[in-house]
């Protein structure tokens, strides 16, 4: 092959390998962006009523678990449609984890999370905070007593029931 044929060749066959490695890379961040995003917290009995985002290490959820309680999560509660995500309940440690579905959650991608937890002999816990990135864990500290006032969950409840009759469901 004559050199000025393989000078024009080789900056070819760059572009190709080039343009493979980008599809790859584009490829490799899609598929790691539908993977999903596990929120995960632990219930502990506490001197007051608490949710926050925490390190993996924050002394305070060493404290005493709690089993059993009930965390009902919606995704964006405030917004037109919020998405129900699940209701779990928290193991003998008082840990909990969900998975959830939502296109860059934990990441890059800000959510409003709206959390009701209800245990026995303990006083009901509604918040609304942003999603924890996937480094931190949310820690909810519940006061023990009666349950107290229902929370604001019905507003939540009214939205869904909106967003139902809106959208013919």
């Amino acid at each position: 092959m004559p050199s000025d044929v393989s000078c024009i060749m080789n900056p070819l066959k760059a572009h190709r390998k080039l343009t493979m490695s980008l599809g790859l890379l584009l490829i490799g961040m899609s598929l790691g962006a539908c993977s999903p995003y596990q929120l995960k917290g632990r219930v502990v009995v506490g001197s007051e009523q608490l949710v926050s985002q925490v390190s993996a290490n924050d002394p305070r959820l060493d404290e005493e678990p709690l089993p059993g309680a009930t965390i009902e999560l919606t995704l964006d509660p405030s917004s037109i449609s919020p998405k129900r995500l699940g209701t779990i309940v928290s193991d003998g440690n008082g840990d909990f984890i969900l998975d959830i579905q939502a296109m860059g959650a934990g990441s890059f991608q800000e959510y409003d999370l709206g959390i009701l937890i209800t245990a026995p002999k303990h006083r009901n816990l509604w918040q609304t905070i942003k999603l924890p990135s996937a480094k931190k864990r949310l820690l909810v500290m519940m006061k023990r007593g009666a349950a107290g006032p229902p929370p604001p969950g019905d507003i939540l409840k009214e939205s869904l029931q909106l967003k139902d009759r809106f959208m013919g469901q």
